[in-house]
Protein backbone atom coordinates (compact mmCIF):
# COMPACT_ATOMS: atom_id res chain seq x y z
CA UNK A 1 0.00 0.00 0.00
CA UNK A 2 2.84 2.33 0.81
CA UNK A 3 4.32 1.85 -2.66
CA UNK A 4 1.02 2.73 -4.29
CA UNK A 5 0.73 5.85 -2.12
CA UNK A 6 4.23 7.00 -3.14
CA UNK A 7 3.44 6.47 -6.84
CA UNK A 8 0.23 8.48 -6.55
CA UNK A 9 2.11 11.31 -4.81
CA UNK A 10 4.72 11.41 -7.61
CA UNK A 11 1.99 11.56 -10.27
CA UNK A 12 0.31 14.47 -8.45
CA UNK A 13 3.64 16.34 -8.29
CA UNK A 14 4.18 15.82 -12.03
CA UNK A 15 0.69 17.14 -12.76
CA UNK A 16 1.27 20.18 -10.58
CA UNK A 17 4.57 20.92 -12.31
CA UNK A 18 2.96 20.65 -15.73
CA UNK A 19 0.19 22.97 -14.68
CA UNK A 20 2.66 25.52 -13.33
CA UNK A 21 4.73 25.45 -16.52
CA UNK A 22 1.65 25.79 -18.73
CA UNK A 23 0.45 28.69 -16.55
CA UNK A 24 3.80 30.46 -16.99
CA UNK A 25 3.65 30.03 -20.75
CA UNK A 26 0.13 31.43 -20.82
CA UNK A 27 1.24 34.47 -18.84
CA UNK A 28 4.14 35.03 -21.22
CA UNK A 29 1.80 34.78 -24.20
CA UNK A 30 -0.56 37.29 -22.63
CA UNK A 31 2.32 39.65 -21.94
CA UNK A 32 3.49 39.46 -25.56
CA UNK A 33 -0.02 40.06 -26.85
CA UNK A 34 -0.42 43.08 -24.59
CA UNK A 35 2.86 44.55 -25.79
CA UNK A 36 1.83 44.09 -29.42
CA UNK A 37 -1.52 45.73 -28.71
CA UNK A 38 0.18 48.71 -27.06
CA UNK A 39 2.59 49.06 -29.97
CA UNK A 40 0.11 48.83 -32.83
CA UNK A 41 -3.09 50.13 -31.30
CA UNK A 42 -3.97 53.82 -31.37
CA UNK A 43 -2.64 55.70 -28.38
CA UNK A 44 -5.17 57.59 -26.31
CA UNK A 45 -5.17 61.33 -26.47
CA UNK A 46 -2.97 62.87 -23.78
CA UNK A 47 -5.82 65.09 -22.66
CA UNK A 48 -8.27 62.22 -22.80
CA UNK A 49 -10.44 63.97 -25.39
CA UNK A 50 -12.42 61.81 -27.78
CA UNK A 51 -14.17 64.80 -29.38
CA UNK A 52 -13.18 68.38 -30.16
CA UNK A 53 -13.29 70.64 -27.09
CA UNK A 54 -13.82 74.42 -27.16
CA UNK A 55 -11.57 76.35 -24.79
CA UNK A 56 -13.72 79.22 -23.50
CA UNK A 57 -10.70 81.23 -22.30
CA UNK A 58 -9.01 81.84 -25.66
CA UNK A 59 -11.81 80.50 -27.91
CA UNK A 60 -9.58 77.80 -29.44
CA UNK A 61 -10.54 74.25 -30.30
CA UNK A 62 -8.52 71.32 -28.98
CA UNK A 63 -8.72 68.38 -31.36
CA UNK A 64 -8.04 64.80 -30.26
CA UNK A 65 -4.77 63.25 -31.39
CA UNK A 66 -6.58 60.79 -33.66
CA UNK A 67 -8.16 63.66 -35.62
CA UNK A 68 -4.84 65.48 -35.98
CA UNK A 69 -3.16 62.28 -37.17
CA UNK A 70 -5.83 61.72 -39.82
CA UNK A 71 -5.56 65.31 -41.08
CA UNK A 72 -1.76 65.03 -41.32
CA UNK A 73 -2.01 61.83 -43.37
CA UNK A 74 -4.67 63.37 -45.63
CA UNK A 75 -2.54 66.46 -46.24
CA UNK A 76 0.55 64.36 -47.00
CA UNK A 77 -1.40 62.17 -49.41
CA UNK A 78 -2.81 65.20 -51.23
CA UNK A 79 0.66 66.77 -51.53
CA UNK A 80 2.03 63.56 -53.06
CA UNK A 81 -0.81 63.54 -55.61
CA UNK A 82 -0.07 67.15 -56.56
CA UNK A 83 3.60 66.34 -57.17
CA UNK A 84 2.78 63.46 -59.52
CA UNK A 85 2.19 64.52 -63.13
CA UNK A 86 -1.07 63.54 -64.74
CA UNK A 87 -0.49 60.88 -67.38
CA UNK A 88 -1.59 61.80 -70.91
CA UNK A 89 -4.58 59.90 -72.24
CA UNK A 90 -2.79 58.99 -75.50
CA UNK A 91 0.38 57.76 -73.76
CA UNK A 92 2.37 54.95 -75.37
CA UNK A 93 4.56 53.23 -72.80
CA UNK A 94 8.16 52.97 -73.98
CA UNK A 95 11.00 50.61 -73.15
CA UNK A 96 13.23 51.55 -70.26
CA UNK A 97 16.26 52.61 -72.27
CA UNK A 98 17.97 55.91 -73.07
CA UNK A 99 16.17 57.90 -75.77
CA UNK A 100 19.55 59.14 -77.04
CA UNK A 101 22.16 56.37 -76.89
CA UNK A 102 19.72 53.39 -76.93
CA UNK A 103 21.46 51.80 -73.92
CA UNK A 104 19.72 50.58 -70.76
CA UNK A 105 20.17 51.70 -67.18
CA UNK A 106 23.64 51.35 -65.59
CA UNK A 107 25.26 50.25 -68.85
CA UNK A 108 29.06 50.48 -68.40
CA UNK A 109 29.63 53.76 -66.53
CA UNK A 110 26.56 55.60 -67.82
CA UNK A 111 24.68 55.43 -64.53
CA UNK A 112 20.94 55.29 -64.01
CA UNK A 113 18.21 56.60 -66.29
CA UNK A 114 16.33 59.79 -65.43
CA UNK A 115 12.71 60.45 -66.29
CA UNK A 116 10.10 59.99 -67.42
CA UNK A 117 9.81 63.09 -69.62
CA UNK A 118 6.66 63.28 -71.71
CA UNK A 119 6.71 64.42 -75.34
CA UNK A 120 3.99 64.53 -78.01
CA UNK A 121 5.07 63.51 -81.49
CA UNK A 122 3.43 62.62 -84.77
CA UNK A 123 4.22 59.39 -86.67
CA UNK A 124 5.11 61.49 -89.72
CA UNK A 125 8.13 62.76 -87.81
CA UNK A 126 11.22 60.67 -87.12
CA UNK A 127 9.60 57.90 -85.06
CA UNK A 128 11.73 56.20 -82.34
CA UNK A 129 10.83 52.59 -83.11
CA UNK A 130 13.62 51.36 -80.81
CA UNK A 131 11.76 52.81 -77.82
CA UNK A 132 8.35 51.31 -78.46
CA UNK A 133 7.32 47.90 -77.21
CA UNK A 134 6.41 45.43 -79.94
CA UNK A 135 2.77 45.36 -78.84
CA UNK A 136 2.32 49.09 -79.38
CA UNK A 137 1.56 50.08 -82.96
CA UNK A 138 0.81 53.81 -83.20
CA UNK A 139 -1.78 55.16 -85.56
CA UNK A 140 -0.35 56.89 -88.62
CA UNK A 141 -2.88 59.73 -88.39
CA UNK A 142 -2.88 60.78 -84.72
CA UNK A 143 -0.52 62.48 -82.32
CA UNK A 144 0.82 60.33 -79.51
CA UNK A 145 2.49 60.99 -76.16
CA UNK A 146 5.62 59.08 -75.27
CA UNK A 147 7.48 58.75 -71.97
CA UNK A 148 11.23 58.91 -72.54
CA UNK A 149 14.25 58.37 -70.29
CA UNK A 150 17.83 59.58 -70.58
CA UNK A 151 21.18 58.97 -68.94
CA UNK A 152 22.45 61.95 -67.00
CA UNK A 153 25.70 62.08 -68.98
CA UNK A 154 23.91 61.79 -72.34
CA UNK A 155 21.70 64.76 -71.49
CA UNK A 156 24.51 66.77 -69.87
CA UNK A 157 26.79 66.69 -72.93
CA UNK A 158 24.01 67.37 -75.44
CA UNK A 159 24.29 70.92 -76.81
CA UNK A 160 21.24 73.17 -76.44
CA UNK A 161 19.49 70.78 -74.05
CA UNK A 162 18.77 72.70 -70.84
CA UNK A 163 16.99 71.52 -67.72
CA UNK A 164 14.85 74.17 -66.00
CA UNK A 165 12.52 73.40 -63.10
CA UNK A 166 12.77 69.65 -63.64
CA UNK A 167 11.81 69.90 -67.32
CA UNK A 168 13.85 70.17 -70.52
CA UNK A 169 13.13 73.25 -72.60
CA UNK A 170 11.61 72.57 -76.04
CA UNK A 171 12.27 68.85 -75.61
CA UNK A 172 9.71 67.73 -78.19
CA UNK A 173 11.38 69.66 -81.03
CA UNK A 174 14.91 68.81 -80.02
CA UNK A 175 14.43 65.09 -79.45
CA UNK A 176 12.90 64.66 -82.92
CA UNK A 177 15.99 66.39 -84.32
CA UNK A 178 18.30 64.06 -82.38
CA UNK A 179 16.44 60.99 -83.67
CA UNK A 180 17.18 62.13 -87.23
CA UNK A 181 20.93 62.20 -86.53
CA UNK A 182 22.85 58.93 -86.80
CA UNK A 183 26.03 58.22 -84.87
CA UNK A 184 29.19 57.83 -86.98
CA UNK A 185 30.46 55.20 -84.54
CA UNK A 186 27.51 52.82 -84.03
CA UNK A 187 25.28 54.14 -86.87
CA UNK A 188 22.22 54.34 -84.63
CA UNK A 189 19.90 57.34 -84.22
CA UNK A 190 19.90 59.77 -81.30
CA UNK A 191 23.45 61.12 -81.73
CA UNK A 192 23.78 64.58 -80.16
CA UNK A 193 27.49 65.52 -79.98
CA UNK A 194 28.63 67.24 -83.20
CA UNK A 195 32.14 66.42 -84.46
CA UNK A 196 31.80 68.14 -87.86
CA UNK A 197 29.09 69.79 -89.95
CA UNK A 198 27.18 66.57 -90.61
CA UNK A 199 28.69 64.03 -88.22
CA UNK A 200 27.51 63.25 -84.69
CA UNK A 201 28.32 60.91 -81.83
CA UNK A 202 26.51 59.45 -78.85
CA UNK A 203 28.11 60.25 -75.51
CA UNK A 204 29.30 56.65 -74.86
CA UNK A 205 30.62 56.44 -78.43
CA UNK A 206 32.52 59.70 -77.91
CA UNK A 207 34.09 58.22 -74.77
CA UNK A 208 35.21 55.16 -76.76
CA UNK A 209 36.83 57.40 -79.36
CA UNK A 210 38.88 59.11 -76.68
CA UNK A 211 37.20 62.50 -76.91
CA UNK A 212 38.10 65.14 -74.33
CA UNK A 213 35.25 66.70 -72.35
CA UNK A 214 35.69 70.26 -71.10
CA UNK A 215 33.65 70.62 -67.91
CA UNK A 216 34.06 74.42 -67.87
CA UNK A 217 32.26 74.96 -71.18
CA UNK A 218 30.54 71.55 -71.48
CA UNK A 219 31.98 71.01 -74.91
CA UNK A 220 33.45 67.88 -76.45
CA UNK A 221 36.77 67.96 -78.33
CA UNK A 222 37.28 65.12 -80.78
CA UNK A 223 40.80 63.99 -81.78
CA UNK A 224 41.39 65.06 -85.39
CA UNK A 225 42.65 61.60 -86.27
CA UNK A 226 39.23 60.07 -85.51
CA UNK A 227 37.07 62.51 -87.49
Amino acid sequence: MKVNTDEKAKKKRRKVKKRRVSTRLDEEDVSVVNKLKDRHSRKKDEQGNTIAVLNTNDLTISHPTSYIRIMEKTTESQMNKNLQPELPGDLLSSQWRCALCHERSCKDNLGDLFGPYYVRIHPDNKWPSFLLKSTHKPSRHDWHSLDIWMHGYCALWTPDLHLVGGQFLDLETRVVKYWSQNCTECHRSGATIPISNSKFLHYPCAVKRGCRFDERTFTCHVPTSTI
